[in-house]
């Protein structure tokens, strides 16, 4: 057997060799892809929001027709998925483990449809059918059978229809773009917004709704060690940065009332002085209603962390064999490079990042951002290790 390799021509577009699948094939199965997780996401934010650390204990019919619920459902997948756990990426979210079938079943279910039906513009008889539309397109490509260039249109069509409201959903809970004002008379926002120290200062954002709302601990990067060499063509320095799932892995009342976690370095620059100039920023995502309701643990969560990040960060400044919980030491990086006429310092990035998480901790976001395209073009997706796409489709 002689199987050929795709390649990219000059304008970075893949080129097609003789023997693979027609492209509508290709096309097919990134719609699918792209559909079926962003129903994952859909799907636990609803029921996070709605039934909090619980979630996980609802019940569902898996595809073999077995009463179970999410969590042990998912957790003999995982386990089953370890027999051959050399292959692909280990996974621990329990929702990247139920099919797309098992997801439509929930969102439909007598006792779950009214949590999710303000999502959707028509009715539950309608949503079942489109949906499940979906599903026999995607089953019949998961299992080879041959495919239709309009059934991929199906697909396309049929989320349009149905997912717009979701994605629109998603794009203002990723995104919460707006300040809150500052003259809020909300008791959560009272509250909370006296909450900072010298390291850690916060920021209060929402959607356009003002359903949901952001609360961003911002650190700026403190240095530990390392001084700048204008001789040399690197810089190395040690860091100290905050840790976004030990802020979660230590605080389950925070975690347990959180939809989701993103954490990222916004920008990063060396100055004219050769020293690293940037921030860290993890930001908890809440929908206003749980933050009316239990701001008081959202509060108490908080300070008991901002507290602790202060200790660890003096332990590691005066000691950087120790070892912290929230904070970490970090290596950062820098090379001077030139590119045509142009002298510049490429830093590594890769060393901010956390570490995905191991265990099950599916309020952990990473890095996800959100365009106006949401469901179609996004590159990276919550729970998983790696991208899925670059930045331009590699072929039309």
């Amino acid at each position: 057997m002689k199987w050929r390799s795709g390649e990219k021509d000059a304008d970075g577009k893949l080129a097609i060799p003789d023997g693979w699948l027609f492209p509508h094939y290709y096309d097919g199965l990134t719609v699918l892809f792209r559909v079926e997780n962003a129903l994952r996401l859909f799907v636990y934010l609803v029921l996070k929001d709605r039934y909090g650390a619980k979630w996980k204990d609802l019940e569902i019919a898996s595809d073999e027709d077995a009463k179970t619920s999410i969590g042990a459902l998912a957790k003999r997948r995982i386990e089953q998925g370890k027999t051959f756990g050399y292959l692909s990426y280990p996974i621990q979210s329990p929702l990247m483990h139920l099919t797309s079938g098992e997801l439509v079943r929930l969102i439909t279910h007598d006792s779950y449809w009214p949590v999710f039906k303000d999502y959707f513009l028509a009715g539950k008889s309608v949503v079942t059918l489109k949906l499940q539309e979906i599903g026999v397109i995607r089953n019949a490509l998961a299992h080879f059978r041959p495919l239709s260039s309009n059934d991929v249109e199906v697909v396309k069509q049929n989320a349009n229809q149905m997912l717009s409201v979701v994605e629109r959903t998603l794009i203002d809970l990723i995104q919460c773009g707006q300040n809150v004002p500052t003259n809020t008379p909300d008791d959560w926002y009272a509250q909370l917004r006296t909450l900072g120290t010298d390291l850690v200062s916060l920021r209060f954002s929402q959607s356009a709704d003002e359903a949901w709302v952001r609360i961003t601990l911002r650190q700026n990067l403190l240095i530990a060690s390392g001084v700048p060499n204008p001789e040399r063509d690197w810089q190395s320095y040690r860091v100290i940065l905050i840790d976004g799932p030990a802020l979660l892995q230590t605080q389950r009342s925070l975690a347990d009332r959180v939809l989701f976690l993103t954490d990222r370095v916004p920008f990063l620059r060396l100055g004219d002085d050769l020293l690293p100039k940037g921030r860290k920023e993890l930001g908890l995502t809440f929908s206003r209603r749980v933050l009316t309701e239990a701001h008081a643990e959202v509060m108490s969560s908080l300070e008991e962390s901002l507290a602790q990040i202060l200790k660890e960060t003096d332990l590691l400044k005066e000691d950087q064999l120790a070892r912290g919980t929230l904070v970490q030491l970090r290596t950062l990086t820098a090379r001077r490079t030139t590119y045509g006429n142009s002298t510049f310092w490429e830093i590594d990035h890769s060393a901010l990042k956390s570490q995905t998480p191991t265990e099950e901790l599916p309020e952990y976001w990473g890095q996800i951002s959100a365009e106006t395209d949401f469901i179609s073009d996004s590159e990276e997706y919550p729970w998983m290790p790696v991208k899925v796409s670059e930045d331009v489709v590699p072929f039309l």
